[in-house]
């Protein structure tokens, strides 16, 4: 079997949901179900009533500062009332 490099890959939802339940000690159920696919992929992840999105970024893409910035902007929006999240 010839092995061959892989560019992109779409990882298991239910797993992802399992890692940010071990990662964050969160007890009970969780569910996972991806949100968006592209050079980023967003799930949303459930837990008895918190809803969390998980970002998973391709290697290389961005930096630790432009990922920094990204959530950073992010709560700076939703501090000022601009960002509506009703997931």
């Amino acid at each position: 079997m010839e092995i061959f490099p892989v560019i992109s890959s779409i990882l298991s939802a239910d797993h992802i949901g399992l890692l940010v339940a071990n990662k964050y000690g969160l007890a009970g159920d969780v569910s996972c179900t991806l949100l968006k696919t592209g050079i980023n992929h967003s799930d949303l992840v459930v837990h008895i009533t918190s809803k969390f999105v998980f970002r998973l970024y391709s290697l290389n893409w961005r930096s630790d500062l432009e990922i920094n910035e990204e959530i950073r902007l992010i709560i700076s929006l939703k501090k000022q009332a601009f960002l509506f999240l009703s997931l």
